[in-house]
């Protein structure tokens, strides 16, 4: 927490109209490690001293075998925890494939914004076809298979 107070405060001294956000862990998942009572007090200060925003993560590769309407939104109960305990945006983030999910969790929490990342490498335009109505859901099946192909492509991206 001290790094990332020294660092918020430098930024905010340099630049004070630039919002900051940190993505931060839930939990590190890991015996030993960061817990979600731990991240919660660090995400609790760092709002009291002026970030303006969080995105809520985890630690380790990211979990496999998402799928739509049955196991959607992984750090979902911390992000709501966060956004009812601070009073600054949480960003979530981990195995949103729905925009039925994604419309929950806007219009049921008090979390104010979404991050995708895996659903965008195999569809960069799903944004675009969930806004027109092409699309519900992502192709994505969280494979991971994108860990260990070249620059970290998807490898149905074109399927």
């Amino acid at each position: 927490m001290k790094l990332l107070l020294e660092i918020l405060h430098g930024i905010k001294e340099k630049t004070p109209e630039l919002h900051v956000t940190v993505k931060i862990n839930s939990s590190y998942f890991t015996s030993g490690g960061l817990s979600e009572e731990e991240s919660l007090v660090i995400c609790k200060r760092l709002a009291e001293e002026g970030l303006d925003s969080i995105e809520v993560s985890g630690n380790g590769t990211s979990v496999s075998g998402i799928r739509p309407h049955v196991n959607e939104g992984y750090f979902e109960e911390f992000g709501e925890r966060l956004a009812e305990e601070t009073e600054i945006p949480v960003i979530l983030v981990g195995g949103l494939r729905s925009i039925e999910k994604m419309e929950e969790v806007l219009n049921q929490t008090k979390i104010e914004l979404l991050s995708l990342s895996r659903p965008l490498l195999r569809e960069p335009e799903l944004p675009e076809k969930m806004r027109g109505g092409e699309s519900r859901e992502s192709k994505c099946v969280s494979c991971n298979a994108y860990y260990s192909s070249p620059a970290h492509k998807c490898i149905f991206r074109n399927s």
